[in-house]
C-alpha cells in the first residue's frame, strides 16, 4: 500500500478509529486504524492483539500520541489496554454497536436468566 499510494501522512491527526476485521475463512485478523475526520487510512497490519497496535507510537510519536482527543474502540480490551498508556489524554470511546451488544449479553441475559429462577 505505501509504496502505491506513497507514505502516510500523520500530522494533524485528533481523532483515531481502531478495529479489526477477518481476513480469511480460518480466523485470520488484521487491524485497521483510520483517522475518522479525514477518512484516511493510517495504518493496516495483520493481527488483533495488543503487540499489534504497539505501532501507534511509532506512527503517531510522542507529539501525536499527546494531541490525540480520542479514540474509538470496539471495546477490545487489548486494543484498550494498548492505546491508554500510548494516548494517555485521549477519551476511549466504544462503538454503539458493541456497548448494545454487550449489555444485551451481560446485562439483559443475567435478568432473564434470574427470573426464569
Amino acid at each position: 500500500m505505501a509504496a502505491r499510494l506513497g507514505p502516510v501522512d500523520h500530522t494533524g491527526v485528533r481523532v483515531l478509529a481502531i478495529d479489526e476485521f477477518a481476513i480469511e475463512k480460518v480466523p485470520r485478523y488484521a487491524t485497521v486504524v483510520i483517522d475518522p475526520t479525514t477518512n484516511r487510512v493510517l495504518w493496516l497490519g495483520r493481527g488483533r492483539g495488543r503487540e499489534d497496535l504497539r505501532v501507534l507510537g511509532k506512527l503517531l510519536g510522542a507529539e501525536g500520541c499527546a494531541q490525540t482527543e480520542a479514540v474509538a474502540l470496539d471495546m477490545s480490551l487489548a486494543f484498550t489496554a494498548e492505546t491508554q498508556p500510548q494516548c494517555p489524554d485521549a477519551a476511549i470511546v466504544y462503538d454503539l454497536f458493541h456497548v448494545v451488544v454487550n449489555y444485551g449479553r451481560e446485562v439483559i441475559d443475567r435478568v432473564r436468566v434470574d427470573e426464569t429462577n
